[in-house]
């Protein structure tokens, strides 16, 4: 709905150069999840079929002891980086706000007060869109675990019995329970081969076989191929996040090789529910409260359990069917490096548009706009680098 304050006449470009500056040093400082993860630059395609941005996958290299000897290769043969170029078209994401024209008109300038509110709202705006788009993609697609760490709905460092095919995964030993009790289920491939750190939501499960079915995964599962599995039924209110299950997490996180971010931890985000219960911890306070006032990324809070976390206004929740859902249960994400990707948005392309009512084509002064513009995708390139831990919340 228009508002009446803001009086615009014809926008300068240096004008809208001076905002979109403005704007861009609001919006980057309240992306949380976006500083998390790998920035690749976007590239355009000939012949103007779209934009596209391209990712590096990374997997973890086996340790090397053979001591080296004195000849010209010093008797080691040299690792080949188990990497994967993941590409991903780019979408535009755009929204703007109206501005009536209420009273006797003025060319905006620079810095005006009554504008720099409108930019910081629009800023706002932008960099929720931005984090919810990535919480939405990222959080069925990593590791998923449970807050009270009850076995009867997950299983940890599980060994396929037989082989399957690219969709299937076969384990007749410790796959025992009834049809369907896997459905909606999320599965992340382990063992040490091209489906390493992939998550598949599980469709569907029989019993008799002990056969999983998911999404297509990069290569048929084989014996052997280790997994984890976990599904959300029966967490409850009660599993509130606790020093025991974060630590629980960033186990996980190590035992998959997930390497550390600057300042030797992982990172973990915090929703306002999850954060108020974390802030019960005595020990996590004092630390919190006390601890060098230093910061490495923005929203910080503290660092515990090896964690450096973050303060976000919401994260994605999930459901028993392994979906994100308003209504699902609370989601803690710890994340290592490279676990996901990301657009790069700062320079480039211009962000903020400025339109005053000569500039729309209206025959008379009514309404200007301020508006935004940008493209993004975000993708997970190895989900065994991230956990998202199911939980309540005494907060309801």
């Amino acid at each position: 709905m228009a508002d009446a304050a803001t009086v615009l006449s014809e926008v300068s470009p240096a004008t809208e150069a001076w905002y979109n500056k403005k704007f861009m040093s609001q919006v980057v400082p309240q992306l949380v999840s976006y500083q998390i993860g790998q920035k690749q630059n976007e590239f355009v395609l000939p012949g103007g079929v779209g934009r596209i941005v391209y990712y590096v996958r990374y997997l973890p290299l086996a340790a090397n002891t053979t001591a080296q000897t004195e000849d010209t290769t010093g008797g080691i043969t040299a690792d080949q980086f188990t990497t994967q170029e993941i590409s991903a078209t780019v979408k535009i994401y755009s929204g703007y706000g109206e501005s009536s024209q209420m009273v006797e008109m003025a060319a905006l300038k620079a810095d005006d007060e009554r504008f720099n509110g409108r930019v910081a709202v629009m800023a706002n705006k932008m960099a929720l869109t931005l984090d919810t788009i990535i919480r939405n993609a990222v959080a069925p697609a990593i590791t998923q675990r449970r807050a009270d760490k009850d076995t009867a709905f997950q299983k940890t460092a599980k060994t396929a019995s037989a082989a399957g095919t690219t969709t299937t995964l076969i384990d007749t030993v410790n796959l025992t329970e009834a049809n369907d009790y896997w459905l909606g289920a999320l599965i992340t491939f382990t063992g040490n081969t091209k489906n390493y750190g992939l998550v598949r939501r599980v469709t569907d499960f029989v019993n008799s076989t002990g056969t999983l079915t998911f999404a297509a995964v990069n290569i048929a599962t084989g014996t052997n191929d280790t997994y984890d599995i976990c599904i959300g039924t029966g967490t409850n209110d009660s599993d509130n996040l606790t020093s025991g299950n974060i630590m629980n997490a960033v186990f996980f996180l190590n035992r998959n090789k997930g390497m550390d971010f600057k300042g030797n931890t992982k990172v973990g985000i915090l929703s306002p529910y999850t954060e108020a219960d974390l802030w019960q911890d005595e020990t996590f306070r004092q630390v919190a409260t006390h601890q060098n006032e230093k910061r490495l990324m923005y929203n910080e809070i503290g660092t515990w359990c090896g964690v450096n976390w973050l303060r976000a206004s919401e994260w994605a929740r999930m459901d028993e069917t392994g979906s994100v859902s308003s209504a699902g249960f609370h989601c803690v994400p710890i994340f290592a490096r490279e676990c996901f990707g990301n657009v790069k948005i700062e320079g480039g392309d211009k962000k903020l548009y400025i339109r005053s009512w000569e500039q729309l084509g209206e025959k008379v002064p009514m309404t200007g706009t301020i508006g935004y513009q940008f493209t993004y995708v975000p993708i997970v390139l190895n989900g065994a680098w991230g956990v998202n831990l199911l939980c309540g919340s005494n907060q309801g």
